[in-house]
């Protein structure tokens, strides 16, 4: 795996450098195997790299968007991240593969996006919060003993 560092200005070059990044890799993806798959963590910080990957050259026809993490809210809700990654993406057409986290059995729902996952991703963008966490997974959770499924 080879590994880049690039420091840049502030959060907006982050954003624009973040956003260019994945344009590019989509393009490149799509155009050796037909498809780009981005996994994606909430948080506030990409919002804006979104927000400009909507404006960049992307085949949006042959992008997945799938989250890594969502909080259990309604449709539309400000806590959710599916609220916020769309709004980000405004009218760029990628198919959003949102967590199902307003179904009655909520691990069965896990369990069928489990499923739904490609066998591997061509880019995951996880977040780290104040506290360190990423993916929602914070310390003493006791999801971090979850070992035998994707996804819970």
């Amino acid at each position: 795996m080879h590994h880049e560092l690039e420091v840049v200005a502030d959060p907006d070059a982050v954003a624009g450098t973040a956003a260019a990044f994945v344009a590019r890799l989509a393009r490149a993806c799509v155009q050796a195997h037909g498809r780009f798959t981005f996994a994606v963590s909430g948080g506030h910080t990409p919002w804006a790299m979104f927000a400009r990957l909507a404006h960049e050259h992307v085949p949006w026809e042959h992008v997945a968007v799938f989250q890594v993490d969502e909080r259990v809210a309604p449709d539309g809700d400000p806590d959710r991240n599916l609220t916020h990654l769309r709004e980000s993406l405004g009218a760029a057409p990628a198919e959003v593969i949102a967590m199902p986290v307003n179904d009655a059995d909520l691990d069965a729902a896990a369990a069928a996006y489990g499923r739904s996952l490609p066998e591997r991703f061509d880019l995951v963008r996880l977040c780290l919060g104040p506290d360190g966490h990423t993916a929602s997974l914070v310390p003493r959770d006791p999801v971090l003993e979850v070992s035998d499924r994707l996804v819970a």
